[in-house]
């Protein structure tokens, strides 16, 4: 009834910017981001120097798979001053996925220094300094992210960076904290296999099928390829 009220008054009012946001809001609560998003544009193309709008639209354009033109917006709001940790954040976690890792990590700098207490831009931070090489720094990022929260994904991505590492062990006890032990030994099988320790990956395969029959299969074939490996490395 409210939606249908706020559409009444914008025959009134097309553009007005308060009404619009407010159906936007109400949508986006309700789950249907298309039609959230679809008002949220309209509002902030009604005023292009709103931050919020457009951070809004961002976000919500973001949560549903549009990266591209979640970032435009998402820009937009951060050159339009924008304090929303979250703009920042996002922006990070896209340049991240598309390997631009200096403008990830000075967005995700900037989330940080807007919420310290908020663990997530830590926990993407970490994800930034993961990807740019800089190993020790991921992983003093996620090791404060999880004191501040315990995030699943802090500890899988903590055991992909101490096994990048080689700290296998480590790595293991990150994994098991959110996995079982056959999953935990199949993952870092499949890490070390990566680093190219193949006698390490087929020592945790080995765990992992011995562990459990659900990952016999999987595990098996993982080990092949690591024996086969080490045979060629060995002629």
């Amino acid at each position: 009834m409210a939606v249908y009220l706020y559409i009444q008054a914008l025959s009134f009012r097309p553009r007005h910017i308060d009404t619009l946001g407010k159906i936007g809001s109400i949508e986006q609560a309700r789950g249907n981001l298309v039609l959230a998003a679809r008002a949220f544009e309209l509002a902030a193309n009604a005023d292009e120097s709103d931050a919020r709008l457009s951070g809004r639209l961002g976000l919500i354009l973001l949560a549903l798979g549009d990266e591209e033109k979640a970032a435009t917006w998402l820009q937009r709001s951060a050159g339009s001053g924008s304090t929303d940790w979250r703009v920042f954040d996002a922006l990070g976690v896209t340049e991240s996925h598309q390997g631009r890792y200096p403008a990830a990590l000075q967005y995700s700098g900037e989330a940080v220094a807007l919420a310290p207490g908020v663990a997530m831009p830590l926990l993407h931070r970490g994800l930034a300094l993961f990807g740019s090489g800089n190993y020790i720094g991921a992983e003093d990022a996620v090791r404060t992210a999880l004191r501040l929260s315990n995030l699943p994904e802090g500890w899988r991505l903590l055991g992909q960076i101490q096994a990048k590492r080689h700290a296998y062990p480590a790595a293991i006890d990150s994994l098991l904290q959110v996995m079982d032990p056959p999953a935990a030994y199949n993952m870092a099988g499949k890490l070390a296999m990566d680093n190219g320790d193949n006698s390490v990956a087929l020592h945790y395969f080995e765990r992992a099928s011995a562990a459990s029959p659900v990952y016999l299969v999987e595990a098996q074939r993982n080990a092949a390829i690591a024996r086969e490996r080490l045979g060629t490395l060995s002629q």
